[in-house]
């Protein structure tokens, strides 16, 4: 019956979905009432689980899939869960961290995506690596150097053999975190970071006696 009890504000429902840690108890959690959903959604940026074990997201074919249900095993209870993700479909998983899968699409865009919030975060696309800052790392100091432009035409090949790793780092900014993705490409002879909000790759160098 409506009026028997009063909601507690977005940002305290907020406050105690961050507490949660499986993913099921997220899911279940904003599943309770538009209100409850509406305070998930608010800090599905900040939330990631807990669980010791990943989910593990299998491939999927989309010419026999016209829904785009992923399933998505869980090693802990042995179960498999589908869930409607029309984001992952023509995208290659490089990886995952914290709840968060690595993607790269056909035009080389670089994103965080979270299966279950749903939230996305954005990179620089892979082809500002054919033009990034150099930072060559001397010691403890860094020093950024110049612009460098790599040649030759990466399209054909980027996905198979240019790139070659793609690494995922949470980081803790005080109240708050941010990731930073590192590349190793170029047959693991370069390294390259960037942040959200990034416009480009940031190139490192180390020299061989540092």
């Amino acid at each position: 019956m409506a009026g028997i009890w009063s909601l507690p504000p977005l940002d305290v429902i907020g406050d105690i979905a961050l507490k949660l840690e499986t993913f099921e108890d997220f899911i279940r959690f904003s599943a309770v009432c538009r209100s409850w959903n509406q305070a998930s959604s608010l800090i599905k940026h900040q939330w990631s689980a807990k669980s010791p074990l990943p989910w593990l997201l299998l491939p999927e074919n989309s010419h026999e899939n016209p829904n785009c249900v992923r399933k998505c095993f869980n090693i802990t209870n042995n179960k498999c869960y589908q869930l409607n993700l029309p984001q992952t479909f023509g995208k290659r998983c490089w990886g995952s961290a914290c709840g968060w899968v690595a993607m790269v699409d056909r035009d080389h865009n670089v994103e965080l995506f979270n299966p279950i919030t749903k939230a996305q975060i954005t990179f620089p696309s892979l082809e500002a690596t054919y033009k990034c800052a150099k930072v060559e790392l001397l010691g403890d100091d860094w020093a950024k150097i110049e612009d460098v432009e790599l040649k030759g035409d990466y399209s054909d090949y980027f996905m198979h053999e240019f790139l070659n790793r793609l690494i995922v780092i949470k980081v803790s900014q005080g109240d708050h975190y941010e990731f930073v993705i590192m590349l190793l490409y170029n047959e693991y002879k370069s390294l390259a970071f960037a942040r959200h909000g990034d416009q480009t790759w940031t190139s490192i160098i180390v020299k061989e006696n540092v």
